[in-house]
């Protein structure tokens, strides 16, 4: 009985804050490295040209969500279905002739999840161009104007009081594979909300429908850009450096 009390304070605690929303920023800095940058760095970006081939070929590689460690799993993970939903914009592609190919980086070619090393594990695929998606999530827990009643405790087993806010962001950027060009990136994100009794909150469902919506709306603004793209490529215009990252609620 004393340990059940105790579960049930800590949930009540753990749900008392008021929101603190979501940082953005701290998410999309968890999706890849922040490099020292320096004149040397900057001058070798602006000397890189777009070069593709026709047709090229797209690796595409899902990187591991952040926050796991040999003791604790993510809060969520890449499942097949969410490279399926990716890799099925390669038949769209492929039908104008720009793109022979699309397919997933191999994890026995890649020696790590920087840029350069998916580029070389790229090339030893045949790719010319390197699409990296990740993904970040956040959870906001915060009691409604119910929750005063929690402090009678067994309430937590029945009143909704806690709101529970989930965000899914979602991000690709796609690579020259031969010189690090960055043709585009792209966004999306989704948000999950649920009001239950603390006892019965439950974030997982709630990840994975959020995930869901983020990599749908996501798929269809890479297909988008890369259809820019290979208009841009066909009329002979000189490539973008890069394609402004674009937002969809």
């Amino acid at each position: 009985m004393k340990y059940l009390v105790l579960a049930m304070m800590t949930l009540v605690l753990a749900s008392c804050a008021s929101s603190r929303g979501f940082n953005r920023g701290t998410l999309r800095e968890s999706m890849g490295q922040a490099p020292v940058v320096d004149n040397k760095d900057i001058a070798d970006a602006l000397s890189k040209k777009a070069q593709l081939p026709k047709p090229f070929r797209i690796a595409v590689h899902f990187r591991d969500p952040q926050g796991a460690t040999p003791y604790r799993a993510a809060d969520w993970r890449w499942a097949e279905d969410d490279k399926m939903a990716v890799l099925k914009l390669a038949t769209e592609m492929k039908n104008n002739g720009e793109v022979s190919d699309v397919f997933l980086l191999s994890p026995e070619v890649s020696t790590g999840e920087s840029i350069a090393n998916l580029r070389l594990a790229a090339a030893r695929h045949g790719a010319d161009a390197l699409l990296i998606v990740s993904g970040a999530t956040d959870t906001d827990r915060y009691s409604n104007k119910w929750g005063w009643t929690y402090a009678a405790l067994v309430t937590a087993l029945f009143i909704p009081a806690t709101e529970t806010d989930v965000l899914f962001l979602g991000r690709a950027s796609l690579w020259d594979v031969r010189n690090e060009f960055l043709y585009m990136t792209a966004e999306a994100e989704s948000v999950q909300k649920a009001t239950a009794p603390v006892a019965w909150v439950d974030e997982k469902p709630m990840i994975l429908k959020a995930k869901e919506e983020a990599l749908g709306k996501l798929s269809g603004e890479i297909s988008s850009q890369i259809k820019g793209l290979i208009a841009s490529n066909a009329s002979g215009a000189e490539q973008p450096r890069t394609r402004g990252t674009k937002k969809r609620q």
